[in-house]
């Protein structure tokens, strides 16, 4: 079995343990998590507790033979940049030797490993943390031309004092040895990624990359996206934009909180048709800047577009209680009165949820108070009158009373009818609502 067959495996049942803990949330008490640290759960079901069991225990033992696999790669991968060395140019014989362990190159190269830390030929002096290690030109010139033997030629010591000194001695030791342990934690394996891309150190950065690739998770995906993007990491990304892709809709704005505007609106763009709408939900004013800035010639028609959920990028704003960003799309000119699929204005949708600020909002900014519903032809004051303290909360039967009172000064139009031929007096009078009745009584109109 090769190394993709496991990766494969791995990513089975990592998708099968999302489904999973998304059939049965309450199993877990926090975000969905990969790792195989313990979850704790409540047991609504022995079978799903079970399943969830055996699944982490899957992931577990899979990502074990990715590591394992990653590692049996690197060495075949190094065996044939071996053997292709020894038959370059010299068709099947070679002229150093007979033996597959006894040829020029590997010898050469076991005498290279042999040499790590060793005072013998030492023509360089590297100093990691409060240590001074014994190097050699020759080796680190062949790994990096940021090491080469002009680079090197006037310097006889190497300061790696200000990377950590497991990060450095990980470094050199692969330098020489060609060995890396990739079951180290992903901390480690990005600081070396770092390190690696300063002396542009690519195929270690590689090996990194692979390595982190079995940390990555749903719910980690945005930060190993953005430091791969920072490290100009590409097979880490790529991967990265997989998973980002395949659970665009699951990610929330706290994955998004870290990421710079630039590099989250690049990202949108490319996920989403609709950016400014995304850009809304994980409540970043930064992003709509730059969406509004690179949308300039087509606003505001941009601005009144609906989702492939049938949203308006203002009722969203509203939604979330985001008075920023809600007014900035009224100051370039965002429809107030715009209206969905079903013909509802966005006054008509925030009243129906109850939602005192949205509602509020848009009749300060001029909404059209006596609009109708396509169909019922209910106006926002009879949508008003329909709560009923049998159904609703007092703080919710209070806000509706403030619209109220909000539409009738700002010109509702208490007599209109409905297509039940209903006024708005009339259902305050069905749902129970007082409040709203009395006010009704009291209006001059």
């Amino acid at each position: 079995m090769n190394n993709t067959f496991f990766f494969e495996v791995y990513e089975l049942f990592r998708k099968r343990f999302i489904r999973l803990s998304t059939r049965f949330p309450v199993l877990f008490t926090s975000s969905i998590c990969l790792s195989t640290s313990q979850l704790t759960l409540s047991l609504p079901s022995l079978c799903a507790t079970e399943e969830v069991a055996k699944l982490q225990k899957h992931l577990a033992l899979l990502r074990q033979e990715y590591v394992k696999m990653q590692q049996k790669l690197a060495d075949t991968e190094r065996r044939c940049a071996v053997l292709a060395a020894q038959t370059s140019g010299q068709g099947s014989t070679n002229t150093f030797g007979t033996g597959a362990g006894d040829t020029f190159i590997s010898r050469l190269l076991d005498i290279v490993a042999q040499l790590y830390q060793q005072d013998q030929y030492s023509d360089l002096k590297v100093t990691v943390g409060e240590m001074t290690l014994n190097a050699h030109k020759f080796v680190l010139a062949a790994r990096s031309d940021a090491w080469s033997l002009a680079n090197l030629a006037s310097t006889s010591e190497l300061d790696l004092s200000d990377a950590k000194p497991e990060v450095a001695m990980a470094m050199l030791r692969w330098a020489y040895t060609d060995n890396l342990e990739l079951s180290e934690d992903d901390a480690f394996l990005i600081d070396l990624m770092k390190l690696a891309n300063r002396f542009q150190l690519q195929l270690l950065r590689e090996r990194c990359e692979k390595g982190v690739m079995s940390s990555v998770n749903v719910r980690n995906c945005i930060r190993f996206y953005q430091t791969a993007e920072e490290l100009d990491a590409t097979t880490l990304m790529n991967y990265c934009g997989e998973i980002i892709a395949s659970h665009w809709d699951d990610l929330r704005k706290e994955d998004f909180s870290t990421m710079s505007a630039p590099l989250l609106y690049k990202m949108i763009k490319s996920k989403t048709e609709f950016p400014l709408h995304k850009a809304i939900k994980v409540e970043r004013e930064d992003v709509v800047f730059l969406y509004l800035i690179e949308m300039d010639s087509q606003l505001p028609g941009k601005l009144n577009e609906l989702d492939n959920n049938g949203d308006l990028a203002m009722d969203l704003a509203l939604s979330g209680k985001l008075e920023s960003i809600a007014t900035t799309l009224v100051n370039n000119k965002a429809d107030v009165d715009m209206v969905d699929q079903s013909g509802w204005s966005l006054l008509h949708k925030a009243i129906q949820r109850g939602d005192e600020f949205a509602s509020t909002f848009l009749i300060r900014h001029s909404a059209q108070v006596n609009a109708a519903t396509v169909g019922a032809v209910e106006t926002p004051l009879h949508l008003v009158c329909s709560f009923s303290p049998r159904k609703h909360s007092g703080d919710v039967m209070s806000g509706m009373a403030h619209i109220a009172e909000v539409l009738l000064k700002t010109g509702a139009n208490p007599n209109m009818q409905n297509s039940k031929g209903r006024t708005p007096l009339h259902e305050a009078v069905v749902s129970g609502n007082e409040p709203v009745f009395n006010q009704l009584l009291q209006c001059k109109q």
